[in-house]
């Protein structure tokens, strides 16, 4: 995907000038910003953010619980068998 001057991409990885065609405008950006930015077609504004927001809030314990895998027993458990060879 190409980019003209004046479009403008919102993306997660790899955030350097011209990745996209010259000129282009690429912004890097967190997950829930390029969704809400796919959502209404244009990067939003701040107040557009947060009412977006507003609706992951209340699942946010949730959404964000795979953050947590130090918590998680069957994650901590696996990592503890694990072996780590040194470089010789």
């Amino acid at each position: 995907m190409w980019l003209t001057k004046r479009q403008l991409c919102l993306r997660r990885l790899r955030n350097f000038p011209n990745r996209l065609g010259t000129g282009a405008n690429v912004y890097l950006a967190s997950a829930e910003l390029s969704s809400v930015g796919a959502i209404l077609g244009k990067i939003p504004t701040k107040e557009e953010y947060l009412e977006y927001m507003k609706q992951i809030d209340p699942t946010a314990a949730d959404t964000y619980r795979y953050l947590n895998f130090h918590r998680m027993g069957q994650y901590t458990e696996k990592a503890d068998t694990v072996i780590f060879q040194e470089p010789a």
